[in-house]
């Protein structure tokens, strides 16, 4: 497990900051897609997401700046079809494609 810090405004201009325990740590070539979701989506989706063994990575604004504030990207490698169902069915959405200038670790 990593930690990634997490910094944000809320829209009422609160600033949140923490630590997020995120999946399993993935290499920097295999992540694939991402769905952006905000802070209090993200635990629901992140317990699911353990419960059923997927590999992903919680990133934030810092990580992937094309994040918009008060979003967190759940990422994931590139995964059999049958599990990127169900992932695609639990997001309700297919995934946006990992952008290739972010695909390394700074």
């Amino acid at each position: 497990m990593i930690y990634a810090l997490v910094s944000f405004f809320t829209p009422n201009g609160l600033h949140i900051m923490g630590a997020v325990k995120t999946g399993k740590v993935l290499d920097a070539m295999e992540k694939s897609f991402y769905y952006p979701v905000s802070w209090s989506e993200a635990h629901r989706y992140k317990a699911l997401l353990d419960q059923e063994g997927v590999p992903y990575e919680i990133q934030s604004p810092l990580d992937l700046p094309i994040l918009e504030e008060g979003k967190l990207a759940i990422v994931f490698p590139s995964i059999p079809l049958r599990l990127y169902a169900w992932v695609r069915t639990l997001f309700y959405r297919d995934g946006l494609r990992y952008p290739d200038t972010f695909s390394s670790f700074r």
